[in-house]
């Protein structure tokens, strides 16, 4: 026999935590303190497994690992001409995000990655040019969508609008707005990410010829 204040708890339990999760739990212990235990158990079980817009673990360590590389790409191999013209492969794990793991988190690697290269450079976080790094691993995500079954040119219309709206309009708004000295040649931005974007583009052709990376994205998708 339950005792008043049991049911007292229970109803307490069922009020916190949600009639469905607590009926889940009580039925197994009549114990408050066991609810929670169990209740905290499942908690942490989706927390593990579906983290949020990334859905499962694989998908987050991709993600991660993408943003590691594109920090290294931007900062290691990358010349920079002056302060508003770079050339890098640091927009080629954005756009693979965007493009093999959706819109959404291309977008969030995009912002990630600006972050940490402004921390790590030192530099000072332009929202505009975050807003364009957004920009690049959405569009890459988007576009890559429309033709699903001709994977090159799916690849060339990631790649391509991924750099355009991306880098070539967005970023160079946030440079017109922020080096005013620099903006007699920001024109000269959009031969160079039109040769960065054909560079890029023929990478993650090859990339996703690959039979083990098409096999991981497609596992990631489908769990």
């Amino acid at each position: 026999m339950r005792t008043g204040s049991c049911r007292a708890n229970e109803r307490l339990f069922k009020k916190a935590c949600g009639a469905w999760l607590a009926s889940r739990f009580i039925k197994r212990k009549d114990d408050l303190f066991f609810g929670f235990l169990s209740a905290g158990k499942e908690v942490f079980y989706i927390l593990k497994n579906k983290i949020f817009v990334f859905g499962k673990t694989k998908t987050l360590v991709i993600a991660s690992l993408m943003c590691v590389i594109s920090v290294l790409f931007g900062k290691l191999p990358a010349i920079d001409l002056n302060n508003v013209i770079r050339i890098s492969f640091e927009n080629l794990p954005i756009i693979f995000a965007g493009y093999g793991l959706g819109a959404p988190i291309g977008a969030l690697v995009g912002v990630v990655c600006d972050l940490l290269g402004c921390l790590l450079k030192g530099y000072a976080i332009n929202p505009v040019i975050t807003l364009g790094a957004a920009a690049v691993g959405a569009c890459a995500g988007l576009f890559g969508a429309l033709f699903k079954k001709r994977q090159t040119l799916s690849l060339l219309f990631s790649t391509f609008f991924a750099h355009l709206i991306g880098n070539i309009i967005i970023k160079s708004i946030g440079l017109y707005w922020w080096y005013e000295g620099m903006r007699p040649i920001l024109i000269f931005r959009l031969p160079t990410y039109a040769l960065i974007a054909v560079l890029e583009f023929v990478i993650l052709l090859l990339l996703m010829k690959n039979k083990q990376i098409q096999k991981m994205l497609d596992e990631v998708k489908n769990e």
